[in-house]
């Protein structure tokens, strides 16, 4: 956990971690270790694939974290993005063409 330390030494607010089923640590005890070596740093998770957790698991496991960090937890929360995943590999403009839309919202 020497990198949440640096990351908290080096001004940092926040630390997620991603939710991919690859070679990355699962999020949740991630998060925690972050938040156990380090003293004000929230932790949490970029955006936890709710498609393949309980929605009641995932709040006790947040609420047990939350709790266990004193408050620290910022939780993200998504369904992933299959039809983007294959055009992002062009660049952020390929976003818009895949939302059919040209870009950002406009006000």
């Amino acid at each position: 956990m020497a990198k949440a330390r640096k990351i908290e030494d080096l001004g940092y607010d926040v630390l997620t971690v991603p939710d991919h089923l690859t070679d990355f640590f699962a999020p949740m005890p991630a998060a925690l270790s972050a938040a156990e070596a380090t003293k004000h740093l929230r932790v949490g998770t970029n955006v936890l694939n709710n498609d393949l957790r309980h929605p009641v698991l995932v709040a006790r496991e947040a609420a047990t974290v939350d709790l266990l960090t004193d408050g620290r937890l910022q939780l993200g929360l998504g369904a992933g993005q299959p039809a983007i995943r294959n055009t992002t590999r062009r660049g952020w403009a390929s976003i818009g063409e895949a939302l059919g839309s040209s870009g950002w919202p406009r006000r």
